[in-house]
């Protein structure tokens, strides 16, 4: 295994010049990006966040006549946004059918779903993994973290920060 450590506008500058001259985007999103979460700090997912919504968006979703057209690869960008996003907390707690104890996940919602990111109250806390999903059957508790405020979203675009989508 190789260890880089880069500066949030090295990573930036890496992840942008991955995708926008690879076939391989999914690959960054998932294993790149989505992976790196719990090595950045607040300040740094926030930049980070920023920076991809304001310039690799557009790559993704087209605004033509109007009308905004997903492109290729959309989905794995949008669901590692969702994933970045500091507001987009939630502790979920959950019981499978088989399970005997009830287990809570720090979770991000996409799509409507709540997927987590690790188990919370364990002492070997675990990443999951990107397309991890917890069943609504199993949800017994949600608790929403309040929304951080992102220093590098200007005025002109606090929607982008404040307006989640489901």
């Amino acid at each position: 295994m190789i260890n880089l450590k880069m500066d949030r506008k090295e990573f930036f500058a890496v992840i942008e010049g991955l995708v926008r001259s690879s076939q391989s985007a999914q690959y960054v999103w998932r294993e790149i990006v989505y992976k790196s979460i719990f090595n950045m700090n607040a300040e740094d997912l926030d930049y980070l966040w920023y920076y991809l919504r304001r310039d690799i968006h557009p790559c993704y979703f087209y605004d033509h006549d109007g009308t905004t057209e997903p492109q290729p690869g959309h989905d794995d960008f949008a669901h590692a946004l969702a994933a970045m996003h500091r507001g987009n907390r939630y502790t979920v707690t959950c019981q499978g059918p088989k399970q005997v104890k009830q287990h809570k996940y720090l979770c991000y919602k996409y799509n409507g779903e709540y997927r987590p990111l690790l188990n919370v109250g364990v002492t070997c806390k675990r990443f999951q993994p990107f397309d991890a999903v917890i069943p609504k059957e199993w949800i017994r508790a949600v608790g929403h973290r309040s929304v951080p405020e992102n220093i590098y979203v200007p005025d002109d675009k606090k929607a982008w920060w404040t307006e989640l989508p489901e």
